[in-house]
């Protein structure tokens, strides 16, 4: 299991590192966490013609991500993990998503929108979401490591993906977690008999599943992300997971995807899986 874990020395991406290292040491022990700095370097607008030198530059960078890495992993048991540190230089979205085909998983934080150009295209967090080549895990800020007993799958406008539950099959073999396959149910919703079927099918496809599970469908007046929320703390559920489609750059500005609903409204850690 390779992990990737970006980072931007905030407390969001401190939340994220902790929730990645307890994870790998309970789950995968002999797992590889890598974390990531992605910046573009910046210039003085003040003296816009005066270059710090690269050289000294990346190294400074790369003392504060040590520095950083060390002080935000003091006190957690770190040795039997296999962890690097790299700086890459560029868009951090893009950095991150160009680079993820080489890992397993991401996993981060979720981060505010805090200037005009991230309300337009989304946080860096909603872009990797939307556009990595690998599952991506999102800890919300001030979220700690918790076992995972208990996984959401949220189901709402597409009908069940073969290929999906595969992956968040896989994925619960390591945890033996109980399922709880969520439907929302609106207008334009699939029916849930023919969505039933589909999960029931994929359940049973070689032989009976050696976990718990559940079906259950949702309708309110609600948002969405609101009826996953509540369904999530009645039920203690550990993780939610759901299925996005990989979105180009017009869409991640034109498309009005529940993604960001769900990250702005996200209290506990998320997984997104990514359907072809």
């Amino acid at each position: 299991m390779k992990i990737l874990v970006p980072v931007d020395f905030s407390a969001t991406a401190a939340d994220a590192l902790h929730y990645a290292t307890h994870l790998a040491a309970r789950y995968y022990p002999e797992a590889s966490i890598a974390v990531a700095h992605a910046f573009l370097p910046q210039v003085d607008l003040e003296y816009p013609n005066l270059v710090p030198p690269m050289k000294e530059f990346l190294e400074a960078r790369q003392k504060m991500l040590q520095r950083w890495v060390e002080e935000t992993l003091d006190g957690i048991a770190t040795d039997k993990l296999s962890m690097s540190q790299e700086l890459w230089t560029g868009f951090p979205a893009d950095e991150i998503i160009r680079r993820s085909a080489s890992f397993d998983c991401i996993v981060m934080g979720t981060t505010g929108e805090l200037n005009v150009l991230a309300k337009a295209l989304g946080s860096v967090s909603t872009a990797v979401t939307q556009r990595a080549n690998c599952p991506v895990w999102l800890i919300p800020s001030g979220v700690a490591f918790q076992p995972l007993e208990r996984i959401l799958y949220a189901s709402h406008y597409d009908a069940v993906n073969e290929g999906m539950l595969e992956q968040l099959l896989s994925f619960n073999c390591v945890f033996g977690a109980s399922v709880h396959f969520v439907h929302v149910k609106d207008a334009r919703s699939p029916e849930f008999a023919p969505w039933k079927e589909q999960i029931l099918s994929a359940l049973f496809k070689s032989q009976e599943p050696e976990f718990a599970f559940e079906i259950a469908e949702l309708e309110g007046e609600e948002p969405v992300e609101v009826l996953i929320e509540q369904y999530a703390a009645q039920h203690h559920i550990s993780l939610i997971a759901w299925a996005t489609r990989h979105r180009d750059f017009l869409q991640l500005i034109f498309h009005k995807s529940h993604t960001r609903r769900f990250i702005r409204a996200a209290q506990r850690p998320m997984m997104v899986l990514h359907m072809t």
